[in-house]
């Protein structure tokens, strides 16, 4: 009797183990599984990346207004306290801050107090994240000149008759007072260094010699009640002249 229980047991163990899963080895992937997932990766990163540039395009412009407008509002504080008269614009953006390597007397540069330093007075409030040095087309670095420039007839190198004084302006919503200036990669491109439509010295009297679109073919522009409007170069007066300015933008005519 004990040794057909004991035949039995051994039965049953045997066969538990007879019947037991073999264990299955580990399973890859596939070439063509792998292949559908770089596949969804690259479609997801070449929808997400239009949205990236996008939205990197738009703080550099964001940054860009604020920049003028902050440009536009100092020089309306000199004219505050100049019984309406604009800072020295020059034949050269750079006297916004500093004349070459000294202060230009009546610049905004002297007005507020901007130390001389190497790089010509070059601040970062005075660069567009969009612009390219005059001569390449790398960024500016420290010593370029600057992406604005004044109106040539609110500003000057010297007060002539051809400035006007912020108090006789009669639109002053949309009279000009600074816009951009320079290399645009667009209108205003070089092919080499040194080539080119340079912009870097200049009065903002005209459409197509020195303003900058840099933004989807628009310029940021400052006006003299302190507003910053990006204009579309389809938009912007040719120049100034009465046919082709009759809104007043540069000058009164």
């Amino acid at each position: 009797m004990d040794e057909k229980r004991k035949k039995r047991k051994i039965g049953i163990c045997t066969g538990h183990h007879r019947n037991r899963p073999a264990a299955v080895p580990g399973r890859g992937f596939t070439l063509i599984e792998l292949l559908v997932v770089i596949a969804i990766i690259a479609i997801l990163a070449g929808m997400l990346l239009p949205a990236l540039n996008a939205a990197r395009q738009s703080a550099r412009t964001t940054h860009c207004i604020g920049n003028i407008r902050q440009v536009c509002m100092a020089a309306n504080h000199y004219a505050d306290d100049f019984k309406s008269w604009y800072p020295k614009g020059g034949m050269t953006t750079n006297t916004l801050f500093v004349y070459t390597s000294s202060q230009q007397p009546g610049s905004l540069g002297e007005y507020l107090k901007s130390e001389k330093d190497p790089d010509y007075g070059c601040k970062k409030i005075l660069i567009c994240r969009d612009g390219t040095r005059y001569t390449d087309h790398r960024p500016y670095k420290a010593g370029d000149n600057f992406s604005y420039a004044f109106s040539y007839y609110m500003t000057s190198s010297a007060w002539t008759n051809n400035i006007e004084k912020r108090d006789r302006v009669r639109n002053p919503s949309g009279r000009m007072l600074l816009s951009e200036c320079g290399y645009d990669n667009w209108l205003h491109r070089v092919s080499k260094p040194g080539g080119g439509t340079r912009g870097w010295a200049c009065y903002q009297q005209s459409r197509g010699t020195y303003t900058a679109f840099r933004h989807k073919k628009r310029a940021a522009v400052a006006f003299i009640d302190n507003h910053v409007e990006l204009i579309h170069y389809d938009r912007y007066p040719v120049d100034s002249t009465a046919a082709k300015d009759p809104h007043d933008f540069y000058k009164t005519h």
